[in-house]
């Protein structure tokens, strides 16, 4: 059975993706899936 990461609200929070691709590079997952909000922009 495949294992699946799914991302969602990242919001360009850099320091937490890191973080969190760190801890799935030492994970067996076959597929990471971004469910949205991956950009934060100023307007």
């Amino acid at each position: 059975m495949p294992r699946w990461a799914l991302l969602a609200d990242v919001h360009g929070n850099r320091l937490a993706l890191a973080a969190v691709l760190a801890d799935l590079a030492q994970r067996n997952v076959d597929q990471v899936i971004n469910l949205g909000d991956s950009v934060y922009s100023v307007l």
